[in-house]
């Protein structure tokens, strides 16, 4: 396999870990009934390592282009 293909599988390794490691963290610390709930009540704000997590999960899906930016465009498909 080549150096690309490496470094592919590795991002693709990483960023899984990143999305467990986060979302067991939220739920550990928001608790297993706020997972399973319909997110509709205002939350506490993440704190401690959930939070670092969390930040650095979004921060990889958006160096990596995994982002949901294009969603959040004008409907007209222009971004903002």
């Amino acid at each position: 396999m080549t150096v690309e293909l490496w470094m592919l599988a590795a991002s693709i390794v990483l960023g899984m870990i990143h999305l467990i490691a986060s979302s067991h963290l939220i739920s550990w610390q928001r608790g297993y009934r706020w997972t399973a709930s319909s997110r509709e009540a205002d939350v506490s704000p993440l704190s401690g390592l959930a939070n670092r997590v969390d930040q650095a999960t979004t921060n990889f899906l958006v160096a990596e282009g995994y982002s949901n930016r294009r969603a959040k465009g004008k409907q007209d498909g222009s971004l903002p």
